[in-house]
């Protein structure tokens, strides 16, 4: 019996150790072969925008409309040399040495001039005055369509020039700052101001300053009486993109590829004269200068990469590739250019591309930055245009205007 039992315990033990034994063989092989994760499904790239013909019915689909188209009514048939905003006009400078002031509202031509030479850089205006400069010879022409006077310069402009209630202010290729004094005759240049670079930046007239850029990349505040620099900024390189100012902050774009908010104070110092915390790095050179529309700055660099960014904090919200250049910002949408045939409609906040309008079929061929609302402004090299604007709500008329209209029906 005692044999038995012997015989059974030394089977039940060899039994326990082959199992043992299998199992820690077992073990390096399942470590070998881990089980593998399930991979998430690559995300799905959003589809491209739709591409639109330009049509009556498109436009309607798009939220927008057409205003008004007009011509120029011009028998000689020439081509537009430009074309920008200028306050309450649209100007048109046609190959013929024509100046159109169209208006903006109706498209109706409300002066027609015309020059001797081409215009050396863009014009400006005040309230009596369209001040051109050609073949370095200042020209003021009424807005009654008649040349008022002409002022030779002994120097090239180089920058668009800007005008405030008694200045004119431009930048030249000698690289100073000029300011040329409305009244008073005979009419001559107050004061100027030098920098060491080319001035090609169009100035900006600020609450109580006139602020501009040079190639030597520096921004100078400057005193609109007498010129005295109240203080400088140096940017990182040349500056050639026009400045921009909106709520009491002057906007700069400089090649270095930053884009710099500075104060619009009298005196600061340097400490204090960026009013944000960092400049904003797009990362390209930048040759424009920046829009300021609704809140947002928008930039674009050499890349063709449009930046969006709150004006008040400095920090980018979108960006979008192959932009050309901004030209208006609606409630909803802001607008761009696209190869210089495409209207991009951008959503405000996210920079969702929600479609594309194909202008081609219309023969556009020149795009206007509008900084001041919604409307897109359309010209064709025969000098015609197109105004555009996001649809308008129709008005719901008034309970008595409705209940009149139903008694004179017999309703």
């Amino acid at each position: 019996m005692r044999r038995l039992l012997g015989v059974i315990l030394v089977l039940a033990l060899a039994s326990l150790t082959l199992v043992s034994c299998s199992t820690t063989q077992e073990a390096p092989q399942q470590g070998m072969h881990p089980v593998q994760p399930i991979r998430p499904a690559p995300a799905v790239p959003p589809p491209p925008p739709r591409i639109y013909a330009y049509s009556d019915a498109n436009l309607d689909a798009l939220g927008l409309e057409e205003t008004w188209e007009r011509g120029l009514c011009d028998k000689q048939s020439p081509t537009v040399r430009d074309a920008y905003l200028l306050g309450n006009y649209i100007l048109v400078e046609t190959s013929n040495l024509k100046l159109y002031g169209l208006n903006r509202k109706s498209g109706q031509p409300e002066f027609v001039v015309t020059l001797t030479d081409p215009m050396d850089v863009r014009a400006c205006e005040d309230d009596d005055f369209i001040y051109a400069v050609t073949r370095d010879v200042l020209v003021a022409v009424d807005k009654r369509a008649f040349v008022a006077y002409r002022k030779p310069l002994k120097f090239a402009p180089a920058s668009q020039m800007i005008a405030d209630e008694t200045n004119i202010y431009m930048g030249c290729y000698d690289g100073k700052i000029r300011a040329f004094r409305k009244a008073g005759e005979p009419r001559y240049f107050d004061w100027k101001q030098t920098t060491m670079g080319v001035v090609s930046s169009r100035p900006a007239i600020g609450s109580k300053l006139v602020y501009a850029a040079s190639e030597d990349g520096k921004v100078y505040a400057l005193s609109p009486a007498d010129g005295q620099s109240k203080w400088e900024f140096k940017t990182l390189s040349y500056v050639r993109g026009d400045v921009a100012f909106a709520n009491r902050t002057v906007y700069v774009a400089s090649s270095d590829g930053s884009v710099y908010a500075l104060r619009d104070l009298p005196q600061v110092s340097r400490e204090a004269q960026q009013a944000w915390p960092m400049p904003y790095a797009s990362g390209k050179t930048i040759m424009s200068g920046p829009v300021v529309l609704g809140g947002t700055v928008y930039v674009v660099n050499e890349a063709r990469e449009c930046h969006a960014i709150d004006a008040a904090t400095g920090k980018g919200k979108w960006i979008l590739e192959n932009i050309n250049k901004v030209l208006s910002r609606g409630e909803l949408n802001t607008y761009l250019l696209r190869d210089n045939r495409y209207i991009l409609a951008a959503d405000n906040e996210s920079g969702e591309v929600h479609w594309m309008l194909d202008l081609q079929p219309r023969a556009v061929t020149r795009f206007l930055t509008n900084p001041t609302d919604d409307i897109l402004y359309l010209v064709r090299d025969d000098g015609s245009t197109i105004s555009v604007r996001e649809r308008r709500p129709e008005v719901v008329p008034k309970a008595k205007e409705l209940e009149a209209a139903e008694a004179a029906a017999g309703l």
